[in-house]
């Protein structure tokens, strides 16, 4: 479609009119349509790239009409991506920066599709191909708005129950000890243990931006708390929390070892710090941290690195 001034008006009823606007401000009708949907729902309805217009109407599907092509396709949340059957979506909203469309459903949860790159899509390739599925975020209650904003690009989030700011991040994971974990939400974590062949859902209540697994525990932290779970049997239980602002976290055996100003701390599961490992100015701040074997790699932000043992004496 050329570029032009088009007024689109859609009523209660869902009847579209698409009005050409003039250079003396006058609307013309161009034509009418009757869109499909479930009527007697409040509609959340937007227009991306000037010329595709979403709506969600609690439905189980999220309608599009392309004014360009004069087309209609619908998207729909997956049960493969960890959805429910027959969970309906209440509301859109479109961050054209990110190229994502986000959706809150009746199950308190948010679908996400990311818009292929132009240079992925092929001419004639079905436009609902062009939207691929993320991972959901899952809150608590019923989603009846949301929002995309900032500069930063947030997403404003609000359920039934509260109002919640959402960030993006890329999703977390580690291996060690025939251990991984994977999150699969803000707050849910799925651990696998390959050693005994089991699978456990953990779940926390903390904004985590590191984790670490080993046979006997798993650590969550985000500069500001640590918190620790113990494997006990088929089941985790909670071993230890305690405030900590390290950047960089590992684990051997019973000891968490966390950073400060030019040292490395060696804690118990509960916090409590029982040696310090002690760097010079001229070495720097230890910032990086990895366990091999009984072998504690430390790097510092002078780019000098030591190497401790940790088989007898930590």
């Amino acid at each position: 479609m050329e570029e032009r001034e088009v007024l689109v008006v859609i009523t209660e009823n869902l009847q579209l009119s698409l009005h050409a606007i003039t250079p003396e401000g006058e609307a013309e009708e161009l034509m009418k349509v009757k869109l499909s949907g479930k009527t007697g729902h409040s509609a959340d309805i937007i227009l991306i790239d000037h010329s595709l217009i979403v709506t969600a109407l609690g439905e189980t599907v999220i309608r599009f009409w392309d004014l360009d092509r004069d087309e209609n396709y619908v998207l729909s949340p997956d049960v493969q991506f960890g959805f429910e059957g027959g969970e309906c979506i209440n509301c859109v909203s479109y961050c054209s920066a990110k190229g994502l469309l986000a959706a809150g459903t009746n199950k308190g949860r948010i679908a996400m599709w990311r818009k292929a790159a132009e240079s992925d899509q092929s001419t004639r390739v079905s436009e609902g191909k062009k939207w691929r599925l993320q991972a959901p975020t899952e809150l608590e209650g019923s989603v009846t708005q949301i929002k995309w904003g900032s500069r930063r690009n947030l997403l404003a989030v609000n359920t039934t129950s509260s109002v919640v700011i959402l960030s993006e991040q890329a999703m977390l994971s580690h291996f060690h000890q025939q251990v991984a974990i994977v999150q699969v939400s803000p707050s849910l974590f799925n651990v696998t243990s390959f050693s005994r062949g089991t699978t456990h859902s953990l779940r926390v209540d903390m904004n985590v931006n590191g984790i670490f697994a080993t046979e006997d525990a798993v650590v969550f932290w985000n500069r500001k708390q640590v918190t620790v779970f113990e494997c006990a049997g088929d089941t985790f239980r909670s071993a230890g929390s305690f405030p900590c602002d390290s950047p960089v976290l590992t684990v051997h055996g019973e000891n968490l070892y966390t950073v400060e100003p030019y040292q490395v701390q060696v804690r118990t599961w509960q916090g409590t710090v029982k040696q310090l490992l002690v760097f010079s100015e001229a070495e720097g701040n230890p910032c990086l941290l990895d366990v091999c074997g009984n072998f504690l790699a430390v790097g510092t932000d002078l780019s000098h690195f030591k190497i401790f043992d940790l088989s007898h004496r930590y």
